[in-house]
C-alpha cells in the first residue's frame, strides 16, 4: 500500500506538501497573534520596580519571538513555491488542495485580502 502522502517513487505528494504549506500558515498566524499581544506583556514587565534579568529575560524573548516569524515567513514561501511548482503555477488547483486538506484537517480557513 503506498502512503497517501507519498508518489510511487518516494517522493511528496501534492498533499503533503500542501499539508506542509498549511501547516506553516498556521503557525505563523498564531505567532502573529503572540506578537500582537506581546506589547502589553512587555509593558507590564518593564516598570521601575521590576529585576533587570526579568527584563532581559523577557526582551530575549521578544528577539526570539521575532526570529521564530521571520523563519515562518521564510518557509513560508518555501512552501507554497513547492506547492506552485507541484500544481503547475494552477492557483485554482492550489486553492483546492489547500481547501480540501484544511478540511480534511478540520482547520478553518479565514479568507485574505
Amino acid at each position: 500500500m503506498t502512503h497517501p502522502y507519498l508518489t510511487p517513487n518516494g517522493a511528496p505528494s501534492v498533499r503533503e506538501i500542501t499539508l506542509h504549506y498549511v501547516t506553516v500558515c498556521l503557525h505563523l498566524e498564531k505567532m502573529d497573534d503572540f506578537l500582537a499581544n506581546l506589547p502589553s506583556a512587555l509593558n507590564s514587565v518593564t516598570g521601575p520596580r521590576m529585576e533587570a534579568n526579568l527584563v532581559n529575560a523577557t526582551l530575549d524573548l521578544n528577539d526570539k519571538a521575532w526570529d521564530r516569524r521571520t523563519k515562518l515567513a521564510a518557509e513560508r514561501t518555501t512552501a507554497y513555491d513547492a506547492l506552485f511548482t507541484e500544481c503547475g503555477g494552477d492557483q485554482s488547483r492550489i486553492d483546492a488542495c489547500v481547501s480540501t486538506v484544511a478540511k480534511e484537517f478540520g482547520i478553518v480557513l479565514e479568507p485574505t485580502q
